[in-house]
């Protein structure tokens, strides 16, 4: 789960995912549903969970 401080920072959480987290990590996303839940916690904070669909890149 992630925090997040303005509407900005959920495209920013996507960006990152997949622009750093992605890249160094051991896993890649596979072509299926990807699923997102935003709570809007007030005082313009949120939580963010994310399910990305995933494999190892490691054979």
């Amino acid at each position: 789960m992630a925090r997040i401080y303005s509407t900005s920072g959920i495209h920013e959480l996507w960006k990152r995912i997949f622009g750093e987290w992605f890249p160094t990590s051991d896993y890649e996303p596979i072509n299926a549903p990807e699923l997102e839940m935003t709570y809007d916690r007030g005082n313009n904070m949120y939580e963010m969970e994310v399910w990305i669909p995933i494999k190892s890149k490691v054979k």
